[in-house]
């Protein structure tokens, strides 16, 4: 008998990267175009739900999400689903630099991000530490910047969080 498949990665480093995936069935579009890429995994089991990563650095990338909106009555929870938060995640370090993020509305054959999108320009971050999980949450932000397509600039932030069963802490700097 097989067991159950496992897929996870190693490690990763890229440049001139180009990716698109659609569905249009669900009204999805993702297109990512990143100059240079590097991933660093300590481990990844997928099925165990644990992503435990050395390193992310990207430099140069362009990302772009179109959705159909969800109505009201698609967004309502599944009140037997569980609210905890299944997954293991760490990351060391994130470093990105000239990140850009477009959302917008999704139809057949055609993305718009004008007509109901947002869209971040020249994102830099240095991110530290972080823990995801169902116990605790933590990071150290070193350095964070971007521009929003409303106008809003976030020239430089640091912060730091740490939460978990018994306490929680949160410092940030403008």
């Amino acid at each position: 008998a097989r067991g159950p498949m496992k897929f996870g990665l190693d490690n990763l480093s890229t440049e001139e990267l180009a990716f698109a995936f659609e569905h249009t069935g669900d009204s999805l579009l993702l297109e990512v175009w990143m100059d240079k890429g590097q991933f660093e995994t300590r481990k990844m089991d997928i099925p165990a739900k644990v992503i435990d990563l050395e390193k992310i650095a990207i430099e140069g990338s362009t990302n772009k999400l179109y959705t159909a909106g969800k109505t009201s009555s698609q967004a309502v929870p599944n009140k037997n689903e569980s609210t905890g938060f299944p997954w293991e995640i760490k990351t060391r370090t994130i470093d990105l630099e000239a990140v850009d993020v477009v959302t917008g509305q999704y139809a057949h054959g055609f993305a718009d991000s004008l007509s109901s999108g947002m869209a971040m320009e020249n994102l830099q971050m240095k991110l530290r530490d972080l823990q995801i999980s169902q116990a605790a949450v933590g990071l150290k932000l070193s350095s964070l910047g971007f521009k929003l397509s409303n106008g809003f600039t976030l020239d430089h932030m640091e912060a730091k969080l740490k939460s978990d069963e018994e306490s929680t802490s949160f410092k940030m700097e403008l």
